[in-house]
């Protein structure tokens, strides 16, 4: 997103939060969003909803983040500041230990009489003081985990899938039997399984997203009983890797008529620094880590991928669609702004390359 836009929206913001009449605002962030969507021309994406919200408004068409990783775009975002300012880099610092003299939007309103809270994934979790940056809310943040009537929770908050499940059962009996079983065997588990994507016949509310909504819609309820302006973020973390969505998002894409990108190779006259062999996917235990610069999967495996990536775009959309539902049923259209962002982009093949971490248009736009 650039700097420009970024004073852009700061400036409407808080232009309404300084004017007589303040606006409630409802701040939704999306993780690793590219501009793939129907309302940017896409024919092939299923997002009715946000079509809908564009219908309402306006759409950037050119907005470009500082940085192409989590941490230091959400920072930027959150501060009306850039990188250098933030001095966020990476996914491990935090800016009110980097730069203790920021204040970030959340917070500026709170002294503007707003109550302010946030669901989901707004800042990036890991780096972040307590309470996802607890001077940011007048009521604390939430983070429910996901919980599917019938199968429960996911396992590490991703799977559902009974032979995942099995599995994950079968490699924690086998630490125990070896002594190594300290307890806490998320990091151990996951280099051994850790599936890139999954399509269970589970309900929304199965994995965090459906979870985020439901949380969301009744917290807008209760912010407009309030006597308050609200400013009410709610951060969906698909469609970050993994690509798990209810099976019912899958089913909207025929995988034999997804295409995989045309740019199957580097480019002339780039110099090789503006590449990656994308670590963030080799981490999944179904992709090859031995990967070279310039190599790209197998022709099914990238379909399979940007199938996943598709299906958790159409599942967010439809969270978004139940946050817009509520939205007029409050009757908040009367008097909230809706501002809906990514916190950068994503490659699916292009370049030889997959996920973001580049300077290429794909992962910054």
């Amino acid at each position: 997103m650039s700097k420009h836009f970024i004073t852009a929206l700061l400036f409407i913001l808080f232009s309404f939060a300084n004017a007589q009449e303040k606006k409630n605002i409802l701040f939704i962030a999306v993780d690793d969003l590219k501009p793939l969507l129907s309302n940017y021309g896409n024919k092939q994406i299923k997002t009715p909803n946000f079509d809908r919200l564009a219908a309402m408004g306006a759409t950037f068409t050119n907005a470009h983040a500082n940085q192409a990783v989590c941490g230091p775009s959400r920072a930027s975002i959150l501060t009306g500041t850039c990188p250098d300012m933030t001095q966020v880099w990476d996914l491990h610092t935090d800016f009110r230990i980097s730069n203790p003299e920021l204040v970030s939007m959340p917070e500026y309103l709170i002294t503007q009489g707003y109550e302010t809270t946030a669901i989901g994934k707004l800042y990036h979790k890991g780096s972040t003081s307590p309470g996802h940056d607890s001077k940011s809310w007048s009521v604390p943040h939430a983070q429910p985990e996901g919980n599917d009537p019938k199968l429960g929770k996911p396992a590490f908050e991703y799977y559902h899938n009974p032979s995942t499940k099995a599995e994950f059962a079968k490699l924690e009996a086998e630490l125990t039997a070896s002594g190594k079983n300290k307890g806490n065997n998320r990091n151990a588990l996951l280099k051994k399984l850790k599936p890139s994507n999954e399509s269970a016949d589970v309900s929304d509310e199965g994995y965090q997203d459906g979870m985020y909504a439901l949380e969301a819609v009744k917290m807008l309820g209760t912010l407009s009983k309030g006597s308050k302006p609200f400013f009410l973020g709610v951060g969906f973390q698909r469609p970050h890797l993994p690509f798990v969505a209810p099976k019912k998002y899958w089913d909207l894409y025929d995988r034999k008529d997804i295409q995989i990108d045309p740019q199957q190779t580097k480019g002339s006259n780039i110099p090789e620094i503006a590449y990656h062999t994308y670590g963030e996917l080799k981490a999944y235990t179904d992709i090859p880590d031995d990967i070279q610069l310039g190599e790209t999967l197998p022709v099914e495996k990238q379909k399979e991928l940007v199938h996943g990536y598709m299906a958790c775009v159409s599942y967010v959309d439809a969270q978004l669609g139940k946050l817009l539902d509520a939205y007029f049923k409050l009757g908040l259209d009367k008097n909230t702004i809706i501002v809906l962002w990514g916190d950068h982009g994503f490659h699916l093949g292009d370049h030889t390359i997959w996920c973001k971490h580049s300077n290429f248009e794909q992962a910054t736009r």
